[in-house]
């Protein structure tokens, strides 16, 4: 009776120790799914998912493939009320022999613990191995759905370098793409610049897999020191639909042989549209409908992914110390050269000198002080203008202009112009100078002495000097000036004009005069925004109507908030209005939607928008 009791209180033990496992463990349940047939050097997609709403994307590495993280998708289900969020990691798998792939458990962690999937077998075909039909259902299934790049040529940078950066995109053939935003950089030591707003497009295979290819191409500088791995992010929406189920092919024919004949670009991928801007990409029907005869069709999922890739590691070193006077912070390899002034130069007359800085590097942070002024000479700054000389603004010609003005006729001694800059391949200040100018001066106009006076002034008018006014005979009085009626209309008329003068500074710097322009000017900037909105509604254009709306609501929000209207964001409605801002939030996030990819959204009427809009700008017209 003792073993007995002491038996049974064992296996309460056990059951209870096995429950709680159990109870941990099923707070998160993760799994592992490969989409495609494996073969060597052709890419497959592994999926890991796990029903969380955070968690960290495992590293993944196997013997026999080599494998790429690229990217995250989130899927939120409600349900009777119960909220169930499901992340996915997708990896791209190339596996580099034939033979046996064995995947282990992967362990996937969370803020309230781990999760762990069931490892996977697999067997890897070789090159080449394997038949027409398996290769073409492979084809359809295989690589991610959606994936990002970006090359940068060097990974050693210098704070202020500039270096030319390439982003691509590929979405794969039958994936809907809806771009939410730009690429951006996950880091702030960085900084990207001339990025447009819509990518160049092309169609590309890899590894006997069709993609449309988005590329982007940038400046990336270096705005601090730094010392890690560089990625960029891509905010897109993809819709796919799910792998089909080969149906059983009728005697003597062939289910593969219309898709091995057929473009893989036509219009059953892409629509023979382009997926970032201008018409339905689909053409107005099932970009799967093609498909249907011969597949069971599966269900078209839609996600809001984050593309994700890293550059590599990259080091920023700060410029080292004993920078040359004149440094303005210019990183490149530059000549220096300066062109004469054009004709004859006379003393009080005004002149242009100009100076070239041409090379490569970032011409943002180039700056010439130019020629100082000395008791010979009078100088003034001019312009700057900046031609390109390619794609980018890495390469090109930097120009600035000076004014001079002689003081004294004889020879003039133009001394060398310095331009010191950091030369990254040398690792070394280097300082750049044009070569000493000899002039000529000759006297001014008439022989006359040199006015200062009128010498300055010329710059703002040059006409001054070449045309001089000739004053004529003049007639001396002696009768006083208080007595003389033209002195007292004079004096009058200043008196009125200082007078006028007084009123409205006094009128524009009373607060009420000052909000009451500054609600007209509101109401006028509303107004003017309100009737595109409308004409762009009656046209049927929906980028320019969700545009106008925002511009609208922004120009209300500044007002109430205080802020510039164009820095006011979908995040700051969320931030500050919560639930009261959804409607406007929409208008926000559907205006960027029709920015970045008009072509993929989906026809609606647009009146329902432009009531909700006119309500939101009238009921925000009364928020205290």
């Amino acid at each position: 009776m003792n073993i007995f009791n002491k038996t049974i209180a064992v296996l309460v033990a056990v059951a209870a120790t096995t429950g709680s496992v159990l109870a941990a463990g099923a707070a998160h349940t993760a799994r592992a799914e490969l989409h495609s047939q494996l073969a060597v050097g052709t890419p497959a997609e592994l999926a890991v998912s796990i029903d969380a709403s955070t968690a960290t994307p495992p590293a993944i590495r196997l013997d026999g493939a080599d494998v790429r993280y690229t990217g995250q998708t989130s899927q939120t289900s409600i349900i009777n009320g119960s909220t169930t969020t499901q992340l996915t990691f997708v990896y791209t798998v190339v596996p580099t022999r034939a033979g046996a792939l064995d995947i282990p458990a992967i362990t996937v962690t969370t803020p309230d613990g781990v999760a762990t999937t069931a490892p996977i077998h697999e067997t890897v075909a070789a090159a080449g191995a394997v038949s027409p039909a398996q290769q073409t259902t492979t084809s359809a299934s295989a690589g991610p759905h959606a994936f990002i790049r970006m090359e940068v040529p060097s990974r050693s940078l210098y704070v202020g370098q500039g270096v030319p950066v390439t982003i691509r995109a590929y979405f794969r053939a039958g994936t809907s793409a809806s771009l939410e935003g730009l690429p951006h950089l996950s880091s702030d030591a960085f900084t990207l610049s001339e990025l447009p707003d819509k990518p160049a497009q092309a169609q590309v295979e890899l590894a006997g897999v069709p993609y449309l290819m988005a590329t982007w191409t940038a400046m990336l500088s270096p705005a601090k020191p730094s010392n890690g791995a560089l990625s960029v992010e891509l905010p897109v929406e993809i819709a796919y639909r799910d792998a089909p189920r080969p149906r059983a092919a009728a005697p003597g024919h062939s289910r593969f042989g219309d898709l091995l004949s057929a473009d893989p670009f036509a219009s059953s991928f892409f629509g023979g549209a382009d997926p970032f801007g201008g018409a339905d990409p689909f053409g107005g029907s099932d970009p799967f409908g093609d498909l249907d005869s011969m597949f069971d069709v599966g269900a078209v999922q839609q996600h809001d992914v984050t593309l994700r890739a890293s550059a590599g590691h990259v080091v920023v070193t700060e410029l080292p110390a004993g920078a040359p006077a004149g440094f303005s912070g210019a990183v490149g390899r530059f000549k220096i050269a300066i062109d004469p002034p054009a004709g004859d130069l006379r003393v009080g007359e005004p002149a242009t000198i100009t100076i070239r800085a041409t090379g490569t590097g970032n011409f943002d942070r180039l700056a010439i002080a130019g020629l100082p002024a000395t008791a010979d000479l009078d100088t003034f700054a001019g312009k700057t203008v900046f031609a390109a000389g390619g794609a980018g603004s890495l390469t090109g010609t930097k120009t600035f202009t000076q004014t001079i003005i002689p003081r004294r006729a004889g020879a003039l001694a133009l001394p060398a112009i310095a331009l010191p800059y950091f030369d990254p391949v040398k690792r070394a200040y280097v300082t750049a100078r044009t070569a000493p100018l000899a002039l000529s001066v000759a006297a001014a106009a008439g022989g006359g002495a040199t006015d200062p006076t009128l010498a300055t002034a010329s710059v703002r008018d040059p006409s001054m000097v070449a045309n001089r006014l000739d004053r004529g005979p003049t007639r001396a009085t002696l009768q006083p000036l208080y007595r003389r009626s033209d002195f007292h209309a004079l004096f009058g008329g200043l008196l009125a004009v200082t007078a006028i003068i007084v009123a409205i500074a006094w009128w524009r710097r009373d607060p009420r005069i000052a909000r009451i322009l500054g609600a007209h000017r509101l109401d006028r900037t509303i107004a003017k925004r309100r009737a595109a909105m409308d004409l762009a509604a009656r046209r049927g254009d929906a980028s320019g109507f969700f545009t106008s709306a925002r511009e609208a609501l922004q120009a209300r929000l500044g007002a109430i908030w205080h802020m510039p209207p164009d820095a006011i964001t979908a995040a700051d409605v969320d931030l500050r209005l919560g639930e009261r801002g959804a409607a406007i939030r929409s208008v926000f996030e559907r205006a960027d939607r029709t920015t970045y990819a008009a072509g993929l959204a989906a026809a609606e009427p647009l009146e329902p928008w432009q009531t909700l809009v006119r309500d939101e700008l009238d009921l925000l017209e009364v928020t205290p």
